[in-house]
């Protein structure tokens, strides 16, 4: 019996982990929904907020907030933090789009040495 009750405490304590890591989860999912929300409204604040929080979850999703906020604010980022972004996730879906809004950027501001860089 005592063995019994013994792997029971394990089982509620794996079940009770279970359930907080499934509850932490929605809670980052439901947070990436409205950083999603506040990229379509150019709400670079929330975004902001919603961005911090993310990255504190270690939500794997994040890069795409970053980029949503990187795309609303490219021209007041400092270039080489738009450089070393796209260099970090070569393999995402948004990279490309970024680098192409990046070009025009670094073409209006005739940095035609990062130009040839990027």
């Amino acid at each position: 019996m005592k063995v019994f009750n013994h792997y029971l405490k394990h089982v509620l304590l794996l079940l009770i982990c279970g359930i907080t890591i499934y509850a932490h989860a929605a809670n980052s999912d439901q947070i990436f929904l409205k950083a999603k929300e506040a990229y379509e409204k150019e709400d670079v604040k929330a975004l902001n907020q919603y961005l911090d929080q993310l990255e504190s979850d270690n939500y794997l999703l994040t890069p795409y907030a970053k980029f949503w906020l990187l795309r609303l604010q490219l021209d007041e980022t400092d270039n080489q933090l738009i450089s070393d972004f796209i260099a970090q996730h070569p393999d995402y879906a948004f990279t490309e789009k970024l680098r192409i809004e990046y070009l025009k950027k670094l073409g209006k501001q005739r940095d035609w040495e990062r130009f040839t860089q990027a």
